[in-house]
């Protein structure tokens, strides 16, 4: 999704470039950039917030109540999952 959304940037750099004469597209490369970014960062949210969900129905969600611990911790350790996933 995010290659995709760079790629079609770049993309329609290059037509506007080849046709309207516009600056070509290696200097759009910080604004393709920051949309990759945050095309992932919002990836990563929507992961997240679907992952109680994912747990309830995967059946993980009894064995993860039975011990507790820490909001912080749990919120953390499912952001790293989520990012290095």
């Amino acid at each position: 999704m995010t290659l995709g959304a760079g790629w079609g940037v770049w993309r329609y750099a290059a037509l506007r470039h080849a046709w309207l004469e516009a600056p070509p597209p290696r200097f759009i490369l910080p604004s393709v950039g920051l949309l990759v970014g945050l095309v992932a960062v919002l990836g990563v949210i929507i992961l997240l917030f679907d992952a109680r969900h994912r747990d309830e129905r995967a059946g993980v969600a009894d064995v993860l109540d039975a011990r507790p611990i820490g909001n912080c911790s749990l919120l953390a350790g499912r952001l790293a999952a989520a990012t290095f996933a």
